[in-house]
């Protein structure tokens, strides 16, 4: 009993030397070690702020970039789908223009026709006159004046047939000619739109691989 008496007092001097120890040495180097303390917690302040504004910095470029691109895209759309506007406003008038010229023409022909046609029964009436007063004076002369009226009237008709032809012709060649054009066009908008799309999207992917 006396030699556990004995350790047990002992342990209760190792004991209390530790916490003697421990308390001297607190006392003594508190002051550094609370200057450590703030050292870190500025070290931890100073980190998280320079990752806050880098982070801002990041998201206020991007979405400036995104931004800016998204205007140069909506421009390029916009100045291609204008010029569409005006070429097919064009065509359209260029059509019309046509067709308006081709109806004067076709009236102008006709009342043409009309005029030669209330001549010619004026001619003829005058000429049945003449004849019935002149019975059969001159029928040589008749004959041939009427054979040149009727070949000249064939060369009337045959020069308005063949330029009523090539009138469609022409019309035909240039509702082709406008066709093609709006064709082209719409190929070379479509590809432009597509290049675009294309160099946005390969943008994207690389501002994700420098993520």
């Amino acid at each position: 009993s006396a030699q556990v008496k004995m350790l047990m007092t002992i342990v209760n001097i190792i004991v209390i030397q530790s916490v003697w120890r421990r308390r001297a040495v607190e006392k003594l180097y508190k002051p550094h070690l609370h200057r450590l303390k703030l050292a870190k917690e500025r070290k931890r302040y100073n980190a998280a702020t320079k990752i806050q504004s880098a982070w801002r910095g990041f998201t206020d470029f991007s979405g400036y970039t995104i931004i800016r691109y998204e205007n140069q895209a909506a421009t390029i759309i916009q100045s291609q789908w204008r010029g569409y506007l005006h070429s097919t406003n064009y065509c359209i008038m260029l059509i019309e223009i046509v067709r308006i010229q081709a109806l004067v023409r076709g009236r102008q022909e006709r009342s043409w026709l009309t005029f030669q046609n209330e001549c010619a029964s004026i001619i003829q009436a005058a000429m049945r006159g003449y004849l019935t007063r002149r019975e059969l004076h001159n029928e040589s002369m008749i004959s041939v004046l009427i054979s040149a009226a009727a070949t000249s009237l064939r060369t009337r008709n045959a020069a308005r047939t063949l330029q009523r032809w090539w009138v469609e012709e022409q019309w035909r060649r240039k509702q082709k000619k406008a066709a093609l054009i709006i064709e082209r066009f719409f190929i070379y908008v479509k590809k432009e739109v597509e290049k675009e799309i294309k160099a946005m999207k390969k943008k994207k992917r690389q501002r994700k691989k420098m993520k």
